[in-house]
């Protein structure tokens, strides 16, 4: 067969030098044309070998991003997906995503970023609600409030993955010693800070009583609970910010009052240096983040392992509170994403109670209540680490399902928006200010709303 036709000059040829009959000869070449044609059916009917997907994702330098690419090439193995990553800054993360969002790039089939982001990235995220049933996805397996953080009006537009908060660590060994109780109200940790700071007590064992994260990002949250705390608002029904207010103006104080017991330079201390500070016993007492449970109790090198007591933010002066700022990192798939099916998959496989077992042992703060439920997990924490971390990690739960968001501006439209980043920044900046006492408390109150007035202004939030 040539070119899909029959070859005569086979037939001729088969009679010429063949003792067969004609009849013979045109039964084999049938039955020849027959295989051609079946042959190449079958050739043109197969299917195509399957192509190989890789899909992209973009997360934060975040303390579990060596573990989830470890866990990576488990779930190409189960699935078939390759995985690539990229990972940068959260703040510079957002701005990029932004940017490839609007391009509609498809840079990115998946993107980590902490639920703060998404008001910016509401416009750009596909809702999961299709691929949440397709994969019977059980969300009432995770905790309800940090499922509503990528909830927006109705649809799923992201899932939870890492719990995230603040809270107060204390050296209970160093308190009991000096006959100091667990601080409970804001006055408290002033006066007890003040103690355990050589400035204000010439005898105190320790040259400062305090550190916290200082630099913009990490200020504005410590100021935010206190600013619930002393019962302020930071904005009214209609998003007119009113955190100059006397409450708004005390909680600042606040800190300004408190970085006189911490050491140099804690308005650009960020994560690493108040934690660096408490591990080595230099300071009673920090503000920090839920993720820094693990190196407090991290036994090979800590000084403070299994003589600290986690605690929640203090209570205001008119009993308020406490308010634990808390969010989560979670995840989106774009829009534009080429591959969201496969991405969701890698999503499922992210918030899987394997993975969140993972996460869990190796010092993380899952999102799934079980997690923390399973004796033994726990067994196996107090086994890698200590009864005392085993008990800490629970306060987590505690966070995932009282704590306040504090991205939320307006306490009547719960929620963020794509402004959040920028007002964040700009307040913060003369918070600051006055943390080195350029400006007052007052002055930087008034400047701040002053500034992000304008910034809502601009926005359509306000006349």
């Amino acid at each position: 067969m040539r070119n899909g036709f029959v070859d005569t000059s086979l037939l001729r040829t088969v009679t010429k030098h063949s003792a067969i009959t004609k009849m013979q000869a045109i039964a084999i070449v049938a039955i020849i044309v027959i295989a051609a044609i079946v042959g190449g059916s079958y050739y043109f009917m197969a299917p195509a070998p399957k192509k190989e997907v890789t899909i992209n994702i973009f997360v934060p330098t975040l303390p579990e991003l060596p573990v989830i690419k470890a866990a990576l090439p488990e779930f190409e193995k189960e699935t078939g997906i390759k995985v690539t990553v990229e990972a940068t800054e959260q703040t510079a993360l957002i701005a990029k995503a932004i940017v490839a969002f609007q391009g509609k790039t498809g840079a990115y089939d998946l993107v980590i970023s902490n639920a703060y982001g998404m008001g910016a990235y509401k416009p750009y995220a596909e809702p999961l609600d299709e691929y949440i049933q397709k994969y019977k996805f059980d969300k009432t397996r995770y905790f309800e409030r940090l499922m509503n953080f990528y909830n927006f009006d109705g649809k799923q537009l992201g899932l939870p993955i890492i719990v995230t908060g603040r809270l107060m660590f204390y050296n209970q060994e160093l308190l009991s010693k000096y006959n100091k109780s667990i601080p409970k109200t804001y006055d408290e940790v002033l006066q007890t800070a003040r103690f355990f700071t050589k400035k204000f007590n010439p005898n105190s064992p320790t040259e400062f009583g305090i550190a916290f994260g200082g630099i913009r990002f990490y200020l504005d949250i410590g100021w935010k609970a206190a600013l619930w705390a002393h019962g302020g608002e930071w904005s009214d029904r209609n998003w007119n910010p009113k955190f100059n207010s006397p409450e708004g103006v005390a909680a600042l104080q606040y800190f300004v009052d408190l970085a006189e017991c911490a050491p140099p330079g804690v308005a650009s201390f960020s994560i690493a240096e108040p934690t660096a500070y408490f591990i080595e016993g230099k300071v009673p007492i920090i503000e920090h983040w839920n993720s820094q449970i693990f190196h407090a109790e991290n036994k090979t090198k800590s000084k403070v392992a299994g003589k600290v007591v986690y605690a929640s933010m203090p209570i205001g002066p008119s009993g308020k509170g406490p308010y634990n700022p808390a969010s989560c990192w979670g995840a989106i798939i774009p829009t534009d994403s080429r591959h969201k099916e496969e991405a969701f998959q890698l999503l499922k496989f992210l918030c899987s109670e394997k993975f969140q077992k993972t996460i869990l042992l190796i010092g993380s703060m899952p999102v799934m209540p079980s997690v923390y439920q399973d004796p033994a997990n726990i067994a196996e924490l107090e086994k890698k680490y200590s009864p005392e971390y085993a008990k800490a990690v629970q306060y987590n739960v505690e966070l995932a399902k009282y704590g306040r968001p504090f991205f939320e501006l307006n306490p009547y439209q719960p929620g963020t928006i794509p402004e959040y980043m920028q007002i964040m920044d700009v307040e913060a900046a003369f918070f600051q200010k006055a943390l080195g006492k350029e400006i007052s408390a007052k002055e930087a109150c008034d400047a701040a709303v002053k500034a992000v007035a304008e910034i809502l202004r601009g926005a359509g939030y306000i006349k």
